[in-house]
């Protein structure tokens, strides 16, 4: 049983073929984003007319229109070459940041974007969920809980030690991620540099 499948029987959701989020692994694609010397292992997950895979190439338009949602979303103002170079990052299989892709029989739907890290206090790497976005159109359908439960199932396959994020007080899809775990009550600190 996969911790996809462990986690949708806690949770009381169906994972039979008759149920929307009804999964089989395909064939695996090769990994964009490996850590140190060694690939990391991200298959392509299908769910009933939903695909979960690596971000390519052919993305990035789609990519690039969700990009902005989120940013409008959290009033951020990303400069363009700093997009650009989030984009050209995703790619660089020697940067170990992972883009995942959501994808319905109309397109990208919903991404992720993670940092795999070392850590001080586990032998495993350290998955960073910095990033989660679904198009507002498509909300509602159980997306979001999947691009987190693929990286659940991400970090089974690839023996990561621990996978966090964090989000604003107020967000609404706190909502889902208190269905997952709840929040610990450590404070972030964040001193900004130029560039």
């Amino acid at each position: 049983m996969t911790v996809l499948e462990r986690r949708t029987a806690l949770s009381g959701h169906s994972l039979s073929g008759s149920s929307p989020l009804a999964c089989k692994s395909l064939p695996e694609k090769p990994a964009n984003a490996p850590t140190g010397a060694t690939a990391i292992k991200t298959p392509t997950v299908e769910h009933k007319g939903v695909r979960l895979r690596n971000l390519d190439r052919e993305d990035e338009a789609d990519w690039r229109r969700l990009w902005a949602g989120y940013n409008e979303f959290y009033r951020a103002s990303v400069a363009p070459e700093v997009t650009a170079f989030t984009w050209k990052r995703v790619l660089d299989p020697a940067i170990p940041l992972l883009g995942r892709g959501l994808e319905t029989d109309t397109g990208l739907a919903g991404f992720s974007l993670s940092v795999l890290h070392e850590g001080t206090w586990v032998a495993g790497k350290v998955c960073y969920m910095e990033d989660l976005f679904v198009d507002p159109r498509c909300r509602g359908q159980g997306y979001g809980r999947l691009l987190i439960e693929d990286l659940i199932e991400l970090a089974a396959i690839n023996g990561w030690s621990t996978l966090y994020w964090h989000t604003q007080q107020g967000n609404t899809a706190r909502r889902l991620y208190d269905s997952f775990i709840a929040a610990d009550d450590f404070v972030r600190y964040r001193m900004r540099f130029s560039r």
